[in-house]
């Protein structure tokens, strides 16, 4: 009785700390851990990073595809998250289409750094709706860092959002420039045409 009462115990525990569709953290186990590296970085003088990664395309997606359809969206596209995340990262759904990875010892440079691995994985990514129709995921991500941007997880992840909200709003992104090689980013911007 007591060996079955413990085994319940770890698989009640282990459903509080993963999301079942995206095999991510839950929202509580982040800000858990989040805070424990804040405290760790602080003790020791080291930097940790955290990051907001929203998927923009989601609200759309939600509408246009049935249910089955859009978790598995979010399940492809936390996948793809955790690919790029190193093992020591946290990763969580911290709100339908918008994840947060916490991302110790690392300075901002290197969560910037993530954030170009990300961006480079996801510019591949297509979600096949059905035979005729696929579906790209567009995303607006934000890194921020202690103790660049705050003392405190809830400091650092508000800068992070701040910096998502700029990044949705870049004209580099919006105008597609990012995925253009720079001549040819160049040549877009003078309205000149490329042999």
């Amino acid at each position: 009785i007591a060996l079955e009462n413990a085994r319940s115990f770890e698989l009640e525990a282990a459903r509080d700390v993963h999301d079942p569709l995206t095999g991510t953290y839950s929202p509580v186990y982040f800000h858990q851990a989040g805070a424990k590296e804040v405290n760790i970085a602080h003790r020791y003088g080291r930097s940790m990073s955290a990051m907001v990664v929203q998927l923009d395309t989601f609200p759309a997606a939600k509408a246009a595809l049935k249910e089955n359809q859009a978790r598995q969206l979010l399940k492809e596209f936390a996948a793809k998250i955790l690919e790029v995340a190193r093992e020591t990262d946290v990763v969580a759904m911290l709100d339908e289409g918008v994840f947060g990875v916490i991302v110790p010892q690392t300075d901002y440079y290197g969560a910037l750094m993530l954030i170009k691995r990300l961006r480079a994985a996801l510019r591949g990514m297509v979600f096949s709706i059905d035979l005729s129709r696929e579906f790209k995921p567009r995303a607006s991500m934000g890194a921020a860092s202690y103790p660049r941007d705050g003392e405190q997880l809830v400091t650092i992840l508000r800068r992070a959002r701040g910096r998502l909200v700029l990044d949705r709003a870049s004209l580099v992104r919006n105008l597609g420039l990012g995925e253009r090689s720079f001549w040819n980013a160049f040549a877009f911007l003078l309205g000149l045409a490329l042999f």
